[in-house]
């Protein structure tokens, strides 16, 4: 799979999912596409880089 991604300049490049990770985290990007649509660091939610959160509240789920 393969997702686009624009860069700072204003180009469009196509990505592997390990790129846009890297690419996020060294904020070489300032939007992504996803099925929703255009994901616009520091304005969307991203998920966290470890794929989980700090979740806070009481667990839920069956043992």
């Amino acid at each position: 799979m393969m997702i686009r991604v624009e860069y700072k300049d204003g180009s469009e490049q196509l990505v592997r999912p390990y790129q846009l990770k890297k690419l996020i985290a060294s904020e070489q990007i300032v939007r992504f596409e996803r099925s929703g649509g255009w994901a616009t660091l520091g304005v969307d939610v991203l998920r966290n880089p470890g794929g989980l959160g700090d979740f806070s509240g009481v667990e839920r789920r069956s043992p």
